[in-house]
């Protein structure tokens, strides 16, 4: 017989004990809420935000600092978690229900800290490699080509100088642009005009 339902049942007046059945009812109503929550993409998102942001921080060493950014993250979890289940569950409930393994090992790192820290540490690798691995494409990508930083009016703080030429001696011709200098006339074609 399941183990909550002989808890369930009063075996010498067989009677059921109504009430112990339904918290066992809400306890499992509550894993199937939190295992659909550790499966989104909300979830996922909050978590690997939090450790891409504090992960810099961890090396192999101990420090006082990790058990406090520790805390904060069993906080960030426990608060997301009470916010989508609408209920306040303490880090001690969440650990008493009968979670199945994969939700074991996804919460493991709430309640083990040396879990928490490998994981940090384990972060820190990868987002140290990602950032290398950035770099480098980005070396080859520009390799062979030099910027040359490009002057310009704006960049400098200088206006553009004109070439001064004294006016004296100089035809009207020579003080219009080049741009009037080839022009050739337009000539009106003619049209043979036959007499009626």
């Amino acid at each position: 017989m399941n183990q909550n339902l002989e808890n369930a049942i009063d075996l010498e007046n067989d009677e059921l004990i109504v009430e112990n059945y339904n918290n066992d009812d809400k306890d499992d109503q509550l894993v199937s809420q939190i295992q659909e929550i550790l499966i989104s993409e909300d979830f996922e998102k909050l978590s690997q935000d939090f450790l891409r942001e504090k992960c810099l921080v961890f090396e192999e060493t101990e420090s006082k600092e990790y058990r406090e950014i520790f805390k904060l993250y069993q906080s960030a979890i426990q608060l997301y978690l009470n916010e989508k289940l609408k209920v306040e569950l303490t880090l001690e409930k969440l650990q008493s229900l009968p979670l199945d393994e994969t939700m074991n090992e996804t919460l493991a790192s709430l309640f083990d800290y040396d879990l928490f820290k490998d994981i940090m540490v384990e972060t820190r690798i990868r987002v140290e490699e990602e950032e290398r691995t950035i770099k480098k494409s980005t070396n080859k990508a520009t390799k062979g080509y030099k910027q040359t930083p490009q002057q310009t009016i704006f960049s400098t703080g200088q206006a553009i100088q004109f070439e001064k030429k004294p006016l004296k001696n100089q035809t009207p011709q020579d003080l219009r642009p080049d741009l009037f200098f080839n022009i050739v006339p337009l000539s009106t074609p003619k049209v043979n005009k036959k007499q009626v």
